[in-house]
């Protein structure tokens, strides 16, 4: 690749970055997510009486409730969008996963079913992510498959 200046250089280097983060970076925050839900979510209360799991068909670990959208230029933020089972998308003015990692407005509360206990799975996959290299390796793919040569 050969630039006329430095500015296009930075604005064509910017415009990579951005795709890879929207591609590579967001499957493998998908990816370090559904293992933080399987940890922190489901073993910690792993049979559910009240509801069933659905998991990866629709639930908190599939990757199509996780959506990926640039703030800024290089700034990528990830949310879980996964609806409650009832189709609705919120539930006392929360999210499924707001529920989840608050603990808080769960229809069925105050027995002290594992459950209502707060299960932060946001964190844990900022944990997970922020001790690999994951995320440098996922932007490091992204861009080499747009040309760019690496070390």
């Amino acid at each position: 690749m050969t630039f006329r200046s430095l500015a296009e250089m930075k604005q064509k280097l910017q415009g990579a970055i951005d795709d890879a983060l929207k591609r590579e970076v967001l499957e493998a925050v998908r990816d370090a997510q559904q293992d933080a839900i399987e940890d922190v979510v489901y073993d910690a209360y792993p049979k559910p009486s009240l509801y069933i799991r659905r998991r990866k068909a629709g639930g908190l670990q599939d990757k199509g409730n996780m959506t990926g959208k640039l703030r800024r230029s290089g700034v990528l933020a990830v949310s879980n969008e996964t609806l409650f089972s009832n189709g609705t998308k919120t539930r006392y003015g929360r999210s499924l996963a707001k529920v989840v990692v608050t603990g808080r407005g769960y229809q069925f509360r105050g027995y002290g079913y594992a459950y209502e206990q707060p299960r932060d799975f946001i964190q844990g996959t900022r944990e997970r992510l922020n001790t690999s290299d994951k995320l440098k390796k996922a932007l490091k793919d992204g861009l080499e498959r747009q040309g760019y040569k690496l070390e």
